[in-house]
């Protein structure tokens, strides 16, 4: 490749949050109710029920947003997203025996808990290495609303890492929508060479390939656990299995 068609430099770099920066299945278990007493329910049975809950109900959050878009209503507040989609998985047979557990305060506390959330143990040393050693910029541009990226920003101890969140509710489209990334890209003068977009999320991934973004996609087992690994290792400039080799690998895109 010649200097005059080497891609430019990276400058920005755009985090998916929850499940890419943050462990929200370690955050929101200990939120859960006990399951109700039953003598074929072994301490690892019990916790399996519980984690398989929490994964079909991040599922059927994801789902709705996908309703969302293919009908064009407007982004919704995501607390509210969550809970209806809570109280629907609490109706279905597999989980009927447990729904009288989860009273208005047990479910009230699980939706504040996805508003404050830990990160993986890669996440701090890594992102704290690009912006103050690499000199990038660093944003998040994930779903949601910003009082949430506010709240997990804190939570999480990221204050003063990020430039800006870019929150669904913010920009006025889900992503992974063509028009999110495009609005971001406005609102921050850059080109789509100069960016790259990092997530646990194949469709956050193949949204930024669209407008011309590079990506790196970062396993998580939390999320996309139903996707072929494999596709998702071929169709991105970088596949990681976590993100101590990110810094290393943007300065090689």
């Amino acid at each position: 490749m010649t200097p005059s068609t080497k891609p430019p430099k990276i400058r920005a770099i755009l985090f998916d949050f929850m499940g890419t920066c943050l462990n929200w299945h370690a955050s929101l278990l200990p939120h859960l109710p006990p399951l109700p007493s039953h003598p074929s329910y072994p301490p690892s049975l019990a916790s399996k029920i519980q984690s398989d809950f929490l994964l079909q109900w991040r599922q059927s959050y994801f789902n709705t947003n996908t309703l969302r878009i293919s009908h064009n209503l407007p982004v919704e507040n995501i607390d509210l997203t969550h809970l209806s989609t809570l109280e629907t998985l609490l109706l279905t047979p597999a989980y009927s025996s447990w729904s009288p557990s989860f009273t208005p305060p047990i479910k009230d506390s699980l939706i504040q808990a996805w508003h404050h959330q830990i990160p993986w143990p890669d996440v701090l040393p890594t992102l704290k290495s690009l912006s103050e050693e690499e000199n990038y910029e660093l944003f998040v541009h994930a779903n949601g609303s910003t009082r949430l990226q506010l709240d997990l920003v804190k939570a999480a101890g990221l204050k003063g890492v990020f430039e800006m969140l870019f929150s669904s509710q913010l920009v006025g489209v889900y992503k992974p929508e063509r028009e999110s990334y495009e609005w971001v890209l406005r609102v921050l003068g850059l080109q789509p060479e100069e960016c790259v977009m990092v997530a646990a999320h194949t469709s956050d991934l193949k949204g930024a390939r669209q407008v011309g973004m590079r990506t790196v996609y970062v396993r998580r087992w939390t999320d996309d656990i139903h996707d072929n690994q494999e596709v998702i290792r071929r169709e991105n400039d970088a596949y990681l299995e976590n993100m101590r080799d990110l810094e290393k690998v943007i300065r090689e895109l």
